[in-house]
């Protein structure tokens, strides 16, 4: 065999021994990615949960301001009258004339209160423009059901149609149920227990402080609502939490135990306090 001949065959070889370790090599990573991959799917199942979307996060705090700033306007209370008592002729020109004065003022104060609630009002407006930017910044990076994106933006709509028709009450309860929705996408789309379970809890306790705005006996309804309250204690406390969580959790199924004790009574300025109370301590949870 000549020179030439050894040479091309040795040549050969050589390229067929590295296309076999280069092949080995590839080989090697694909299953080293592919193992990798698995290792982070198997921490994600083991955490239980991904991160939540921030545009998500954005969307529902917006829409919890716009139920605080719907609260201030529906909950404000006026000053209560004081007694009256009899008094002189003397007496009553100088508070005539005290009056006089107090309704100049009070007149002032009615035009700067009117400006500030206009101020208020618009704000509100800023922040159902605001809602909608960031939900549909939300659907555009993340995929969802069809049916349900329409379900919440159907509920949107109403909310603008209740506060532009002033529907304070019935604005609150929708808000409130836009709450319930964005809960769902926390445990459907990002396996977030706790804090699912939180904001419908969250949505329960204010649904109980709305149907006591409401003529007419809703005391069913509030125990509905109440014991989905219950419910998701029974939740909360099957959860891994910390210590201190846990003891607060604890304190919760006291707080609800008051506010059973306040729907039967049907005090409503009661209930309301006794559900802000509620309402701090799922907070502190977060």
């Amino acid at each position: 065999m000549g020179n030439k001949q050894i040479i091309k065959e040795i040549i050969v070889k050589g390229e067929r021994i590295i296309l076999y370790k280069s092949f080995k090599v590839v080989l090697i990573l694909c299953l080293f990615f592919a193992l990798l991959g698995c290792g982070n799917k198997q921490v994600e199942e083991k955490n239980g949960s991904l991160s939540i979307n921030q545009s998500l996060l954005t969307v529902n705090s917006t829409n919890e301001n716009i139920i605080e700033r719907l609260e201030q306007f529906y909950f404000k209370t006026s000053r209560p009258a004081g007694k009256q008592q009899m008094k002189s002729n003397k007496e009553m020109n100088q508070e005539q004339q005290k009056e006089e004065n107090k309704d100049s003022q009070k007149e002032q104060m009615q035009k700067i209160e009117l400006k500030k609630k206009e101020e208020k009002w618009k704000g509100l407006i800023n922040k159902i423009e605001q809602l909608f930017k960031n939900w549909n910044r939300y659907e555009s990076e993340k995929s969802l059901d069809t049916k349900q994106a329409k379900k919440i933006e159907k509920k949107m709509n109403q909310l603008t149609q209740q506060i532009e028709n002033n529907e304070l009450l019935e604005a609150l309860f929708q808000a409130n149920g836009l709450n319930l929705e964005f809960a769902k996408l926390y445990r459907q789309y990002y396996n977030k227990k706790l804090k699912s379970t939180i904001e419908e809890m969250r949505v329960y306790v204010r649904n109980i402080v709305y149907l006591s705005q409401i003529e007419g006996d809703n005391q069913t309804q509030q125990s509905q609502n109440l014991r989905k309250l219950k419910s998701g204690v029974n939740e909360l406390e099957d959860l891994k939490m910390k210590k201190e969580n846990k003891e607060r959790v604890k304190e919760l199924n006291h707080y609800l135990e008051d506010l059973e004790e306040v729907i039967t009574t049907q005090n409503n300025s009661v209930l309301k306090i006794k559900g802000n109370l509620i309402l701090n301590k799922l907070n502190q949870l977060k």
